[in-house]
């Protein structure tokens, strides 16, 4: 019976958990345990910070998929609007081409789509150096996740605008303000996040005042 239960102790512990096992346990039960801690003492920081960056990608994003559109399509002022003058030489109708606007707005949408999706954690996250505070350690680091979780609306609009440009002269520019809404995966939570921006499309420069009226080019596209 004494060498049975010999036998059997001696299994028991070799089934049992290494010594050095509990002790490694522990220590990352301890980290998981800090690193909860310092998250949510930062999180607020780390929302802020993601926000701004995430405000800055999304920026230049939708100026790139404007400058993509125009550099593949080749559009110009006369695909956007045409202009009627008078004996004198001056603007006296400004009629926009509903085809082209219509199509040009779709292209820098589904433009603008794609490019948000490409923006990977390597750009979103924020080096932990960065949450310090310290010029030092400022974009050093490992960093702290953040994904673009989905795209929400992307809304585009066009715009007119009209400013002196010398004696008897008008520039007419014209400009899509762009709307776009994404979710950022933070730590711990989900943060939407809405950019707007305004941007150049197509411009000339007409003799005289404008026209009064003029066809806005969003008219039965919205």
């Amino acid at each position: 019976m004494t060498a049975r239960w010999r036998r059997a102790g001696w299994r028991g512990r070799r089934r049992g958990l290494p010594p050095v096992l509990f002790p490694l346990l522990v220590a990352l039960g301890l980290s998981a345990l800090f690193l909860s801690m310092v998250t949510r003492y930062l999180q607020p920081m780390i929302r802020t910070m993601a926000m701004s960056r995430a405000t800055n990608l999304i920026s230049v994003a939708i100026s790139q998929a404007v400058d993509d559109c125009l550099s593949s399509t080749g559009a110009a002022y006369a695909d956007f609007i045409s202009l009627e003058k008078g004996e004198d030489g001056k603007v006296v109708s400004m009629t926009g081409n509903p085809q082209t606007t219509n199509h040009f707005k779709r292209l820098v949408v589904e433009r603008l789509a794609e490019r948000l999706e490409e923006l990977g954690p390597e750009e979103l996250g924020i080096p932990i150096g960065s949450l310090t505070g310290s010029i030092w350690l400022n974009e050093r680091g490992p960093r702290v996740r953040v994904r673009l979780r989905a795209v929400g609306d992307v809304v585009a609009v066009y715009q007119n605008s009209f400013t002196d440009a010398g004696v008897n002269q008008t520039q007419h520019r014209v400009t899509l303000h762009i709307t776009a809404c994404v979710y950022l995966l933070l730590p711990g939570e989900i943060l939407p996040v809405t950019v707007e921006d305004t941007v150049p499309v197509v411009e000339t420069v007409i003799v005289g005042e404008p026209p009064d009226t003029y066809l806005h080019l969003d008219k039965g596209d919205n």
